[in-house]
């Protein structure tokens, strides 16, 4: 199955810049699945998460939304649909 932004269930993305990661973002929100979702950025930056299908948990803990809010840019995401 494909989404509409030509992404698989379970998807690799790159990206260079925060108007990518933001530009993610605003694609996993449309996609309207839950998922576990692994990340690496700049700076070292390596992280997982659940996605619960309109934006990141640790959010809803006070923690950072990396893709859209903070100065790291995450250069790869890895996302994996859970049923």
């Amino acid at each position: 199955m494909r989404n509409h932004s030509g992404c698989s269930e379970d998807f690799y993305h790159s990206m260079t810049s925060k108007a990518e990661n933001q530009k993610l973002f605003k694609e996993l929100q449309s996609i309207k699945r839950k998922g576990i979702t692994a990340m690496i950025g700049t700076d070292g930056l390596r992280h997982t998460t659940l996605w619960n299908g309109n934006n990141f948990v640790d959010v809803e803990f006070n923690y950072y939304n990396f893709l859209d809010e903070t100065n790291y840019i995450i250069k790869e995401l890895y996302f994996w649909n859970l049923l």
